[in-house]
């Protein structure tokens, strides 16, 4: 309860009006059939341009009309939505009917549908408070960093953005970001060897928490420990977010309570304020005192908000690693790129869910703290700076006004010049942590504060990288010295077409997909001339550092004719459903975006200029060329890519080395004696319907490939083969060819499937937590049509159509011409 006698969500209740709720239900209805149209679940009938007619059931269909955007989206109007049963049109259902209608017809299952039921409820009554409470545009952009936070609606691109299973009606109206209410964190004693600490050099974890504390109450913590028979200078201090100790520290950790393992110390007086993540808390009172991320075993946007153990202890060191990678680059300095740096991390093992081998990992990230800089530090209220996530750069008002209409009337700039402005302070800077370093996190909408000054973009901040960061897996020469936890956490790192997708999907896709929109809609600047703007700032960049970072252009490609469309929805609906696995979802990947950064007269990529069996003049002959299938030379490498059938007994012992490497091992599970492997390769020259090669980048074998016919393989028995279905198994042998020329590699091999006779489908099943793999493919022009069960495997069925091979066969082409 309240002081005055309410509980919490009376105010919730009070926005349930029947006009507000017919706009959040349009305006949500509109937001799912735009994104899921944009992830190719939905196939929308075209009527009389610009409308659409989507029939989900037999007997009920939907109406609208949309409007074509500059990515291939279409942007449904929530005042079109008409709703037909039997030919008549009827009053509108709640989102939650038609979807309880729709998505079951679409294939999910009724667990998932009754999930995404339940999330979608909890953002409707979110979005409906938001509409009945939100403060006008001009009000808020006046207003403290903190106060517009608050005002945000969510992830843009995921439907259920306000999910939130696990709180329940107070909860939504006391610990959310939009309900404006202040919350105090518990804090909780570890005796000495049950927490592990981590700090940045300088600092102690004791003097962490007394700057976080302040001295008054860091005596009084102390002084409860001593009270508790435990030396005060010994024991860690962890905050703990009231839900969590209440729905998960109580019951679940009772054990180290009543041991006396873990003392509980009661709640500080100070206040916190919760950010978009939900589990991100900012000292209300004293902003300029460390962010407060800490655990919340809530499922919000995909996944449960809790801190991986692993990255929680690393976070310090690679903060360190990485301030001090990019302290003295002189570009990022002129840019004035910032990373707040998460400083220090405490983190308590659960010690019988740790214990079971693959247990769901939202019971190994629920007890933790990290400390994170806070930007009030990085940033001069007194010249007119203000720090505003780009979230807030989408943001309407309930009348529809942007927030960055009184941005930019206070800038004095014209939004041309505005939107320049923001590109050469985004984009660039980005781009040159990827490029000079090999390194990238995701600058989406919440990571990624904006420092404006008088309303001018000034620089960017990044707040939340060390859950994002990730390396290239090549083997650049700044990466050599990762410190040994860091790599631990980052593991072999992502292959190139890869890792460029941190800056594709986070901010071209996450962030400036729907400001470009926004931006013409409110201010008259064509989507065509935002993304012209964007080119021009990266092609700037690119032009001035031509001459030391070309090859780093070519090898992480920002403008290439297109990349992967990441689908964020389809995680839910058709990948992950609501299973509790040891792993978090990855996104799913269909289809392509053309590329709005992409050269009008783009440089060289990836083509070939041999064909298939013919050799290239001028290089070395090697044993075996001469029954070579298919090769061609790597116009960005260089080098001459071949195929050839495996010799059996020849390849013996190179393939027993390879399925020993441990990246191989892993996947393929193949790691056997000598003498198995040459059964198996015995059987398969004995199979009419399989084929076995060998594949070489000039004189040295780097990779095997296997051919089969689906409909002779367990593969037949999972999925609808076609005719002209071949299946592909592919493994890089050599570890120093894995990150460098995996590319071109996937590119070459591709080209090999499809110059076969027949071909009209290649189909692939690895194992679905291969991820950087997976992300591979779809580069390659795969698209996952879903995840199946086979031996010993959970796999992703994989399959490039001829289509999509010679679309993006097409623009390569074109791109190199």
């Amino acid at each position: 309860m309240t002081t005055d006698g309410l509980t919490p969500h009376t105010a919730l209740l009070r926005a349930l009006d029947p006009k507000v709720w017919s706009r959040a239900n349009r305006e949500l209805l509109a937001k799912i059939v735009t994104e899921l149209t944009f992830e190719e679940v939905l196939q929308p009938e075209p009527l009389d341009p610009p409308a659409f007619a989507l029939r989900l059931t037999d007997d009920a269909r939907l109406t609208y009309t949309a409007t074509r955007r500059h990515l291939g989206h279409w942007r449904v109007d929530p005042d079109s939505l008409r709703w037909e049963v039997g030919g008549q049109e009827r009053e509108l259902p709640d989102v939650v009917e038609i979807v309880a209608r729709a998505v079951p017809a679409l294939g999910v299952d009724a667990p998932t549908t009754a999930g995404v039921i339940a999330e979608l409820a909890n953002t409707l009554v979110s979005d409906a408070f938001q509409l009945a409470e939100g403060r006008p545009a001009a009000e808020l952009a006046a207003a403290d960093p903190v106060e517009i936070e608050s005002a945000m609606r969510g992830h843009p691109w995921i439907a259920a953005n306000k999910g939130r299973l696990g709180f329940d009606a107070d909860d939504l109206a006391s610990l959310t970001p939009e309900s404006g209410r202040p919350l105090r964190v518990r804090w909780v004693a570890a005796a000495p060897g049950r927490a592990d600490v981590r700090q940045v050099d300088g600092l102690d974890h004791q003097t962490v928490v007394r700057q976080q504390l302040g001295d008054d109450v860091w005596g009084q913590l102390r002084h409860r420990v001593a009270r508790a028979g435990l030396d005060p200078d010994e024991v860690a201090y962890l905050p703990v977010h009231p839900w969590q100790w209440r729905e998960r520290i109580v019951p679940l950790h009772a054990g180290d309570l009543a041991r006396g393992e873990l003392v509980p110390l009661g709640e500080a007086p100070a206040r916190y304020r919760p950010q978009q993540s939900l589990r991100t808390l900012v000292d209300a009172d004293h902003p300029e005192r460390r962010y407060l991320k800490l655990p919340l075993s809530v499922l919000n946007t995909s996944v449960y908000r809790g801190l991986p153990r692993e990255r929680t202890l690393a976070a310090p060191a690679l903060t360190q690693w990485l301030l001090g990678l990019l302290g003295d680059d002189p570009f990022l300095a002129e840019t004035g790129l910032t990373l707040l740096g998460e400083v220090a991390s405490v983190s308590v093992a659960h010690r019988a869910f740790g214990a079971v081998p693959g247990v769901p990992y939202q019971h190994t990230e629920m007890l933790g703290a990290i400390w994170r800089e806070s930007v009030a530090g990085h940033v001069r209220a007194e010249e007119g700076e203000k720090a505003v996530t780009l979230a807030a750069l989408l943001h309407r008002d309930p009348h529809g006004t942007p927030l960055l209409a009184p941005l930019v009337a206070e800038s004095g700039l014209g939004i041309r010049q505005w939107v320049d402005r923001l590109h050469a302070v985004t984009l660039p800077p980005l781009a040159h942590v990827l490029y000079r370093y090999g390194v990238t996190f995701s600058p989406h909408a919440q990571n990624c504060l904006l420092v404006l000054r008088h309303g001018v973009p000034e620089r960017l901040v990044v707040k939340d990288f060390v859950d994002d960061a990730m390396v290239a897996a090549d083997p650049l020469p700044e990466l050599a010295e990762i410190p040994d936890e860091v790599r631990r956490v980052l593991g072999d790192g992502l292959e190139a077409p890869v890792i460029v997708q941190w800056i594709q999907g986070g901010l071209l896709v996450c962030v400036h997909r729907y400001l470009s929109e926004l931006v013409e809609e409110h201010f008259g600047l064509p989507e065509t001339e935002f993304w012209a703007s964007a080119r021009q700032a990266l092609h700037g960049y690119q032009d001035r550092f031509a001459h030391e970072l070309a090859d780093r252009f070519a090898l992480f490609d920002l403008t290439a004719p297109s990349f992967p469309k990441l689908c964020l929805n389809r995680v839910r609906l058709f990948d992950r459903g609501y299973r509790d696995d040891p792993e978090r979802p990855v996104a799913a990947v269909v289809g392509q975006i053309d590329n709005p950064l992409a050269r009008e007269d783009p440089g060289s990529s990836e083509a070939p200029s041999g064909s298939t069996g013919t050799s290239t003049a001028g290089t070395t002959r090697v044993p075996g060329r001469d029954r070579a299938v298919y090769e061609e030379r790597s116009r960005t490498r260089g080098r001459v890519i071949w195929t050839r059938p495996v010799d059996a007994e020849a390849d013996l012992d190179l393939l027993h080395r390879w399925m020993h490497e441990p990246e191989v091992a892993r996947y393929w599970e193949m790691a056997w004696p000598m003498e198995k492997i040459a059964e198996y390769l015995h059987q398969h020259d004995q199979d009419p319907h399989r084929d076995n090669y060998v594949t070489y980048v000039d004189d040295t074998p780097v990779g095997y490939l296997e051919t089969y016919d689906p409909a002779h393989d367990i593969l037949g028995t999972r999925y609808e083969v076609r005719p002209g279905d071949l299946g592909a198994h592919v493994l890089i042998g050599d570890p120093d060819f894995r990150g460098r020329y995996s590319v071109s590699l996937g590119l070459a091999t591709n080209r090999f499937l499809f110059g076969r006779p027949g071909v009209e489908r290649v189909v692939g099943e690895p194992d679905a937590g291969n991820h950087n793999f997976l992300s591979l493919l779809a580069f390659l022009g795969f698209r996952k049509l879903g995840e199946i069960d086979l031996p010993g495997k959970r796999a992703a069925l994989m399959v490039c159509t001829r289509e999509d091979f010679e679309r993006l066969s097409t623009r390569r082409r074109r791109s190199s011409s």
